[in-house]
């Protein structure tokens, strides 16, 4: 009975204990912290967007695609220069990612039909985050409705 502890179990036990010790990171060289998290948020209205928003805004209207945070908890979405008025953007979803900010966005173009201004337009959402994520590296993910 010894001889079968000392060459069955034995060795079991001690190779259980070494991989319980070994470090479990991911094999993509990625930490747990680079986990996905969805922030919640609010899309504003033009009349609830502050001020210094709208000036950074303007700054950078014409940016196809691209998003950027300002203070730290407003995060603009501009889709660039389009020929006509009736462009929107909607907000979908916004993803914490490591240090780096995904937002999921939708262009919905002017209904069929609809009289539009005939003027270049650059539509851009705003959205106020419920919580400070200061400066972030932001990637758009832009849908067409």
């Amino acid at each position: 009975m010894k001889t079968f502890f000392r060459w069955f179990w034995f060795p079991l036990l001690i190779m259980m204990f070494v991989i319980g010790c070994t470090n479990h990171a991911p094999p993509s060289g990625g930490s747990p912290m680079d986990k996905e998290k969805s922030l919640p948020f609010t899309q504003l209205k033009p009349d609830q967007i502050p001020e210094k928003v709208k000036r950074e805004g303007e700054q950078w209207r014409a940016q196809e695609a691209s998003a950027k945070v300002v203070s730290g908890d407003h995060v603009i979405v501009s889709i660039g220069e389009r020929p006509t008025g009736g462009y929107n953007v909607r907000v979908d979803r916004i993803i914490k990612q490591g240090s780096r900010i995904i937002v999921n966005a939708t262009e919905i173009p002017p209904k069929e039909g609809m009289m539009v201004t005939q003027a270049f337009s650059y539509p851009q959402a705003v959205v106020k985050l419920h919580e400070n994520i200061g400066s972030a590296e932001v990637e758009v993910r832009l849908s067409k409705s």
